[in-house]
């Protein structure tokens, strides 16, 4: 089982709500594909007794200022070369920016 992860900061601000639309793309050695194309709209308010966590649908979440998204690549993955990508698009230009795409492998033996 192969789970790309790719965490990409939102805004510059951890209440404040600035749109950013991500696309990400994922190229298992057969070209690029898109396995999300995600549009983070919301405002974060700090949890009274929650885990901080808002989710913005099954597989992207928005915790502070930081969106995390995920996306099964298990049956893609045919070689063992692999390249991702995010291109992000926001209202400010602080926000935006990748920190980390991690691929995650994990096999049952």
């Amino acid at each position: 089982m192969s789970t790309m992860r790719c965490s990409g900061k939102m805004t510059g601000s951890m209440r404040l709500n600035y749109p950013l639309n991500m696309t990400v793309e994922f190229d298992s050695g057969s070209g690029y594909e898109t396995p999300g194309t995600e549009i983070v709209n919301t405002t974060y308010t700090f949890p009274e007794g929650e885990d901080g966590t808002i989710r913005i649908n099954g597989h992207c979440n928005r915790v502070v200022s930081d969106c995390l998204m995920w996306y099964d690549v298990s049956a893609d993955v045919n070689s063992s070369s692999v390249t991702a990508r995010v291109q992000t698009a926001g209202t400010q230009l602080f926000n935006g920016r990748v920190k980390v795409i991690m691929l995650v492998a994990a096999y049952d033996g």
